[in-house]
């Protein structure tokens, strides 16, 4: 980072929704270093109080409607209207918070909130990307200060995914994860969340063409990966987060240099 850089980021609040999830690697932060060297402040905001704002959220409040009638059409069968009110009432609970504490980013332990809320938080996160406040899962701060990067310095939003497969006679990975900022979608379904089969997903299309995939690691996120490649296709793998593509590398180098490199459970990709 430089100092222009540095001068973006300053004075940012970055909201921790919980801890990290227990099968993260390579998620540890320094963050007393952090916010003394960026100038930004992590705030720990406790689960139970998101909880606690998401049941004060009445299913026919104003916003609540508005998603939901915007939305109405993509549930899939499987999936029904109070589903799909239950994931916005949420959003709301989330963007509440976020004024409250004035976030600019926010992470959360998606399945802490499963058996209090009975719903996930895959369609607030995409939604709150898109209104402009960087939200990542499970608690991953290295994926989340990458997507800060993305949106503050590079002006571009991300998609945080997990790989799922590989295939070294064609250079490509497969990468999913069940939300993604709508506005780096073309077209979208609302399916239930992949792990717990319930509450709601976001099924997207991604457009193929150029991409980036980028993340800082380490415990002062002082180590930084990049490579450029292509998104070829969306796959459907029922047994797969819902958001699925397939990324194609360059060149043998850099497809042997992604499982050489460290960077914990998570990748940021963005559109270049």
């Amino acid at each position: 980072f430089d100092r222009a850089d540095r001068r973006v980021l300053s004075r940012k609040k970055i909201g921790l929704f919980g801890n990290a999830s227990s099968w993260l690697i390579s998620s540890a932060v320094d963050r007393e270093y952090m916010e003394k060297e960026y100038d930004v402040k992590f705030i720990d905001i406790q689960l139970d109080e998101l909880i606690d704002e998401y049941k004060l959220v009445a299913p026919d409040e104003k916003p609540v409607k508005q998603v939901c009638m915007k939305m109405e059409n993509l549930v899939t069968e499987d999936r029904d209207a109070e589903e799909l009110n239950k994931a916005a009432r949420l959003y709301v609970a989330f963007r509440n918070l976020c004024g409250r504490y004035q976030l600019s980013a926010l992470t959360v332990k998606c399945f802490g909130i499963l058996d209090e809320c009975r719903t996930t938080a895959c369609l607030a996160l995409a939604l709150l990307n898109d209104d402009g406040i960087v939200a990542g899962c499970e608690g991953d701060i290295p994926a989340l200060w990458t997507m800060m990067y993305a949106k503050e310095i590079l002006g571009k939003q991300a998609f945080m995914a997990n790989p799922s497969s590989s295939n070294r006679a064609e250079l490509t990975i497969d990468f999913a994860h069940c939300t993604i900022p709508l506005g780096m979608v073309h077209g979208y379904r609302l399916p239930s969340h992949f792990e717990s089969s319930t509450g709601i997903g976001i099924a997207g299309s991604m457009p193929s063409g150029r991409y980036r995939i980028i993340k800082f690691s380490g415990n002062k996120l002082d180590r930084f990966y990049s490579v450029e490649g292509n998104v070829l296709m969306n796959t459907n793998v029922p047994q797969r987060c819902r958001t699925q593509l397939r990324f194609k590398f360059d060149s043998e180098a850099d497809y042997n240099g992604f499982f050489t490199t460290s960077k914990g459970n998570h990748i940021i990709l963005i559109a270049l």
